[in-house]
Order: C-alpha cells, then sequence, then structure tokens
C-alpha cells in the first residue's frame, strides 16, 4: 500500500511540473487590464480572496477555489454557489460565477496481512476518499468603445465581450494532499472579430493534521491561446492568426487559528515572464457572523468585509472588498454573494 502512495504522488508531480515546463514565457501580464489578450483571466474570482490581496493559492476554500487553485475544491465540506461583479470605470464590467460540489466515497477494498500466530488473517482498511467537481464562468466587457477608421475618422461605436467557461475535478491524493485539474473555454468577440481557444490548469494543496497549516501550488492559463478570425472588408476574406496567452505560477502557504477566528495568507505569483510579486492578506472574524479583512495585492492595498448568516442546512454569505489601485487609478468594488447548502458530513 505504501508504494502505491508513492508511485501516486510521484505521478502527480510528473503532471504537475510537465504543465509548468509547457509555460510559455512570452506573455506579459499581471492584474491589470489592457497589457495582453484576455488579461481579464488574471482578476480572479471572489470577493473574500480579494479583500485579502488575492492569496488565495491555500486559503481559498470556497466555490471560488475553481480559480485560485483547483485542489482546495475537494476539502468543502458541502456544496456552494458563488456569483458576483466588479464595479469598474470606463464601460467596463467584470462578473463571475461558480457552484462546487465535493462528495465523498468509502475505499473498502484495501487488505493488509496480519500473522497470528500460525494462521494469516485480512484486516480492512478503511480509505475514506474526496472528490469535487466545479463549473464557473468568468465575463469581462467593454462597452462604447469608439470606432475610427483608417483615417482616424470617428465611425461607430461597438463592443468588447471576453467569457471563459471553467470545468474542476479534484480529488485527494492521500490523506492530506490535494490536487486538481481545470479546462478554460476562451471565446471572445471584439466588433466584427471573433476568437476562441482553449487553456489547462493544475493545483495542489497540503494540509497539517490540525488543519492550521495550509500549502498550495498551482499553475492556470496553461497552452491558452485565441484564434482569431478578423473580417476584411477591402478583400472579402477573414484574417486568422493565433494569439498565445500568458500563464501563470502560483505558491502560497496559510495559517489559521485553532479556532479559526483569523488566518494569514501569503503568495508568491509569476505570470509571463515578469518578475515574482507577493500577495499578501489576513482575516479575522470578530463573530460567526462577521469577518474583516485586509491585505496587499502586489503593490495595491485591499480591505474587505464578509457578512454569515448560518441556518442549520443553508449558510449565507455576503462579501464585499476593495482595492486602492495605485498603479491604473481604477479602484474596483467587489461584490460576492454565496451560499453553502445541505448538513455538514459527519466524519
Amino acid at each position: 500500500m505504501r508504494k502505491r502512495l508513492l508511485r501516486r504522488k510521484s505521478l502527480c508531480l510528473i503532471l504537475f511540473f510537465a504543465l509548468v515546463g509547457g509555460i510559455s514565457p512570452d506573455g506579459r501580464a499581471e492584474e491589470t487590464l489592457g497589457e495582453s489578450g484576455a488579461a481579464y483571466l488574471k482578476l480572479g474570482m471572489g470577493s473574500r480572496t480579494r479583500g485579502m490581496g488575492g492569496a488565495g493559492t491555500a486559503a481559498a476554500l470556497d466555490a471560488s477555489a475553481l480559480y485560485w487553485n483547483p485542489a482546495l475544491m475537494a476539502e468543502l465540506d458541502r456544496p456552494e454557489f458563488l456569483s458576483g461583479s466588479v464595479i469598474m470605470n470606463e464601460d467596463r464590467s467584470y462578473s463571475f460565477a461558480s457552484l462546487t460540489w465535493p462528495f465523498q466515497k468509502d475505499v473498502d477494498q484495501t487488505f493488509e496481512a496480519l500473522s497470528n500466530q500460525d494462521r494469516t488473517v485480512l484486516r480492512r482498511i478503511e480509505d475514506k476518499k474526496r472528490y469535487a467537481v466545479s463549473l464557473g464562468i468568468l465575463s469581462m466587457g467593454v462597452s462604447k468603445i469608439e470606432g475610427r477608421d483608417t483615417f482616424g475618422a470617428v465611425t461607430n461605436s461597438f463592443d468588447d465581450q471576453e467569457t471563459a467557461l471553467l470545468f474542476g475535478y479534484s480529488m485527494n491524493v492521500y490523506e492530506d494532499l490535494f490536487m486538481g485539474i481545470t479546462v478554460e473555454s476562451l471565446t471572445q468577440k471584439l466588433d466584427t472579430a471573433k476568437a476562441s481557444g482553449m487553456g489547462f490548469g493544475m493545483g495542489f494543496s497540503w494540509h497539517s493534521p490540525s488543519k492550521q497549516w495550509r500549502g498550495g501550488l498551482s499553475v492556470r492559463d496553461v497552452g491558452a491561446s485565441l484564434k482569431w478570425k478578423v473580417p476584411d472588408d477591402l478583400t472579402q476574406t477573414n484574417i486568422r492568426y493565433t494569439e498565445t496567452l500568458p500563464s501563470c505560477l502560483s505558491a502560497g502557504v496559510s495559517y489559521s487559528s485553532a479556532d479559526e477566528r483569523w488566518m494569514i495568507n501569503v503568495d508568491g505569483r509569476r505570470t509571463g515572464d515578469q518578475d515574482i510579486r507577493g500577495y499578501a492578506g489576513a482575516e479575522y472574524r470578530t463573530s460567526p457572523f462577521l469577518a474583516l479583512r485586509i491585505g496587499c495585492n502586489a503593490y495595491n492595498p485591499t480591505a474587505g468585509i464578509g457578512l454569515i448568516l448560518p441556518w442549520s442546512w443553508l449558510d449565507l454569505s455576503v462579501d464585499y472588498a476593495y482595492q486602492y489601485d495605485l498603479k491604473e487609478f481604477d479602484n474596483p468594488h467587489w461584490i460576492t454573494l454565496s451560499a453553502r447548502f445541505g448538513r455538514v458530513p459527519t466524519e
């Protein structure tokens, strides 16, 4: 059994580093818009993590784990739905939603041979497996873009709409080690031009026996690209080309108190060929109904608040986050509604 677990861990590491090896260093993007194609993929999901500076690689224990680190999905104890939007300037809009469904399975086909004097007996070893599947969407739109012809004269305005559909799967490789994968379906429509493509992601998470310490490692947008089809009115044909998108490698650690009233998270992230940037945040629960958050997103300060309304079979949460952008002077407001339903399973 021990050899089987070692083989399983080795296979997971091989898969992860194979994906990391496929990261293209050509793209440049961070959590600002306009620096590369599909830059909205770097914005994230969920006001809770955003209020803590976007440090969610080891701490996003909610439906937003689909984005931050899919390995964390299998650690959820109940199904969760999350939906939110971001208030931005310059006629821009960003919204997201995710549904994560965890489940467990008792594996009882493993036996261990024991010597009992003159005979050998088999002892059953119970192994509980945890799984999760998730569906999500990221949507970015810019309206009323001013159009101009080849001579610079103003023409009709047009819109830009970008969408990413996400599918995730997660499972525990060992009792305290989890892995997850994501598949991304990307589309974009810019005036009459259209594009589509795909990308992939993978993540790992680990927690200590007390679950106070957690570590995470994830890679997003691996092999992601957009294949464009642009109508050319002069030649009455379509111009086709492929746009490669930058990948993102992230590692993080999280520590929470024994009573789970406060937690501290730190992430390091490298996007494309940029330098590694740091992200950090903290959360303090003043009561079972209220959480206060603060963080730093690279060089931008963030803050947030969460209101939790618990019931026996349904927990509702309203989360708000604010980021003061020192570079772009665009200070977005994040608002998220989430619901966990079903009873907490007993161990």
